[in-house]
């Protein structure tokens, strides 16, 4: 073999070396992008879930004060329906009351107009 061939043989091993380099520094630059991609993409992933937690606590706060609201309005109710049945007791002692005496009214009238005839 001759010092020509010998430079081309060598000239070849680094030309093919300096392309596998180039390849692997590509891959390396294609894979650092992606990860960087990856990474932005995981970011973001957390910002939303961190921005709907959020909201879900929101709407949880807004329900439990709903709920306090709807409670409170329950027992307002309560008291009103306590107050009706009240009301009504006392409508339907007083009714009995005005029978007792319509009664007593009438035995008083009878022995008066009994008494004078």
């Amino acid at each position: 073999m001759d010092m020509a061939s010998m430079f081309v043989g060598s000239s070849a091993v680094s030309v093919g070396e300096s392309h596998d380099k180039r390849q692997l520094q590509t891959h390396l630059s294609e894979f650092n992008r992606k990860r960087q991609n990856l990474k932005s993409n995981v970011k973001e992933v957390r910002e939303r879930i961190s921005r709907m937690q959020s909201l879900r606590d929101d709407v949880v706060g807004e329900l439990n004060q709903e709920k306090a609201s709807i409670t409170v309005i329950q027992a307002r109710i309560n008291a009103q329906l306590s107050v009706l049945g009240e009301f009504k007791i006392a409508t339907h002692n007083l009714l009995s009351l005005e029978t007792e005496a319509m009664s007593t009214m009438d035995e008083f009238l009878w022995v008066l107009l009994g008494d004078s005839c």
